[in-house]
């Protein structure tokens, strides 16, 4: 079962299907709670026979039928079962557990007897572990405990604490235990010498399974069934909550039947995204990689779902808030009032192996919090909850002047010179090591200036200002907009590119401009930073087929020296970027490029399966490879937050219904 590629989610608790890992390979296939995998290995055989699938029909994220049938079958005493005498369904459904009901029919004339076999397993694995992270230690697996109806996987951490996996029957089984041993190369001991290898393998990588056997008898058209359940025990002993927010959404009208589809999954999506942690509700960021409170995709995603969820926006502020900075702590990249980039809770964060308690290796996640704070105060008239995070916000705003701004021009800057497992390089969205060069290919030396973040910032202190003095903080409203005033100027000073007719993605250690073209320049628009003129040039600069296609928007110019359109950030279309380009389109009413973004993104939709648009894709136009749907980028997220925010919010910053 879990071999097939089925995503389900309740809450914390998810499945994720047959997808790569993006630094390992390994498989990431597995029931997950809390960063740990509770569940690696699911299957239904017949006489120990794959099955045949026929369909996999998935409604939504809680749900999932899987209808098969049986390959030739060679019994004991010469007996055989032809191909197709069985059909078998496994229906699939989570909460707090994953349960699954089997039924098999004999549909064949013929009276038969088939051994049928449910095997599961676990490895207990963090997330970290099995996307490539190195460890030097893991705790053991412990005996599996076996009863009647019942088995129990367990597993002792470095920590001490145990995980474990309950999986009940409802009809007993006769159960036997046996080792499965994880692959070397993926074992994350690559550094121990080759005499030692193996024996680490067998005593830290290998895990159990167990499986339960039936002899199952049946006459012609008679069927056979068995529930069978499985509960998480997780680490820290909080218990599994199967409730979903179910937050109170705003109904859109729309009469057009694909961009209604399109919008109806994205608000499903987001629905089932959103998690309830042991810091607070906010949108998960994305499966299988980032269940978890993530600073930049959790508060893009609230912002663009503002509108229709405010209580999402309200949430994600608070919970973010409570991981807040407080201390200068450099191994977590912590300083007082930054928001966090990233809270984890499994056994690698636990035990110190990465930074993650929270990590705050972003800089674009404080100026983001404050100004989605702007915006929902501002959209709701939420005065408490101004009051409310009155404090949070000045540490915030303080952040931004003492420790963001890193040379006193009034820029938020980043080093790029973070080492260390888990770390960051390029603190920003587009964070993969290559996403910032020079034109000659070259790396620019820190510290770094994104242009994205100056609008983010811009924006922030822009509307807190008019906030702040409407509710009787004049002195704070004018310094803030006195500050968004001096962004704005800096900005346009030092970032604009005459030639490219774009501003630069972004400044090196030596105020130099790097340009390069890219979406970057296209987020400034939401911000509303730039001005009218230029904004109307860049507008249609990015309108160029070098950067827009029918699938969407690129992330850099075809025309640059890093392109690559199987890249991660050199050429790849992003959803979210373009939604948040779009919407700055529609701001400086040019409603015809915000048109063709939205048309874009839904033509790309409804090439994908129910029409969710993942976390990105490659960058190949219509005209070549993707003719006729985009080319999936290899381990991309799906569901996503903020891509599933996309078609939402350039629907608002539209402004009005499409029919």
């Amino acid at each position: 079962m879990l071999d097939q590629n089925i995503v389900l989610k309740a809450n914390e608790l998810f499945t994720a299907g047959s997808i790569e890992t993006d630094g390992s390979r390994e498989s990431a296939s597995g029931l997950y709670i809390r960063d740990t995998r509770h569940l690696t290995r699911f299957d239904l055989t017949l006489n120990g026979s794959r099955l045949e699938r026929l369909t996999l029909v998935q409604t939504d994220l809680t749900t999932a039928t899987i209808v098969a049938t049986n390959q030739m079958l060679h019994l004991a005493g010469e007996r055989v079962i032809r191909p197709q005498s069985l059909l078998i369904t496994e229906q699939l459904s989570i909460s707090g557990q994953l349960t699954a009901d089997i039924t098999i029919e004999n549909v064949s004339t013929e009276a038969m007897t088939v051994p049928v076999q449910v095997t599961a397993g676990a490895d207990f694995r963090d997330l970290f572990d099995i996307r490539g992270f190195a460890r030097s230690k893991r705790g053991v697996v412990l005996t599996p405990e076996l009863s009647d109806k019942h088995a129990r996987l367990a597993y002792r951490g470095v920590d001490n604490r145990i995980s474990a996996t309950t999986i009940s029957y409802s009809q007993a089984p006769v159960l036997t235990t046996a080792m499965q041993p994880s692959a070397l190369d993926n074992a994350g001991l690559s550094h121990a010498a080759p005499s030692r290898r193996s024996r680490e393998m067998e005593q830290l990588l290998a895990w159990p399974t167990v499986t339960g056997t039936w002899t199952v008898s049946l006459a012609p058209l008679e069927n056979w069934s068995v529930r069978i359940i499985v509960r998480p025990e997780p680490a820290d002993g909080r218990p599994v909550s199967p409730d979903a927010l179910n937050w109170p959404t705003t109904a859109v009208p729309i009469s057009d039947p694909l961009l209604a589809a399109v919008h109806e999954l994205s608000l499903r999506d987001l629905a089932a995204l959103d998690t309830t942690f042991a810091n607070g509700p906010l949108a998960a960021a994305g499966i299988p990689w980032f269940v978890s409170p993530f600073g930049r995709d959790s508060l893009i995603a609230a912002l663009q779902t503002l509108h229709l969820t405010p209580e999402r926006a309200k949430a994600t502020l608070r919970t973010l808030a409570s991981l807040q900075g407080t201390t200068i702590d450099p191994y977590k990249e912590e300083e007082p009032g930054k928001i966090c980039h990233e809270m984890r809770y499994g056994e690698m964060a636990r035990t110190h192996e990465v930074p993650h308690t929270p990590y705050f290796g972003s800089i674009d996640a404080t100026p983001l919090w404050l100004w989605l704070l702007a915006e929902t105060v501002g959209q709701t008239g939420d005065k408490s909850l101004f009051d409310e995070l009155f404090e949070p916000m000045m540490r915030a705003l303080d952040w931004c002047t003492q420790f963001g701004d890193l040379d006193g021009d009034s820029l938020i800057e980043y080093r790029s010179d973070h080492r260390g497992p888990g770390t960051i390089a390029n603190q920003v969205w587009k964070d993969s090591y290559d996403s910032l060069t020079w034109p000659d290919r070259s790396t620019p030396i820190g510290p770094i200036a994104a242009v994205e973040v100056q609008g983010y910032s811009y924006a922030a202190h822009a509307q807190l200002a008019e906030l702040a003095t409407r509710y009787g903080h004049v002195d704070l409203g004018e310094r803030l907009r006195q500050r968004a005033k001096v962004i704005q100027a800096a900005v346009e000073a030092t970032f604009w590119l005459p030639d490219q007719h774009c501003y630069a993605q972004a400044l090196d250690g030596n105020k130099r401009p790097i340009p390069v073209v890219t979406s970057n320049a296209g987020q400034l628009l939401a911000t509303g930073l730039p001005s009218a003129e230029r904004a109307g040039i860049l507008i249609d600069r990015l309108m160029e087929p070098d950067m827009m296609t029918h699938w969407g928007m690129r992330t850099l110019s075809a025309a640059g020296s890093m392109y690559n359109p199987i890249s991660y950030h050199n050429g790849s279309i992003w959803p979210h970027d373009n939604s948040i380009v779009g919407v700055g389109c529609y701001r400086y009413g040019r409603a015809d490029a915000g048109d063709r973004i939205l048309q874009a993104m839904v033509t790309a939709a409804a090439t994908m399966p129910d029409y969710r648009l993942p976390e990105l894709y490659c960058g190949f136009d219509a005209d070549g490879l993707a003719m006729r749907a985009p080319i999936p980028y290899p381990v991309s997220c799906s569901p996503q937050a903020w891509a599933a925010g996309a078609v939402p919010y350039l629907l608002n910053g539209r402004g009005r219904q499409v029919g």
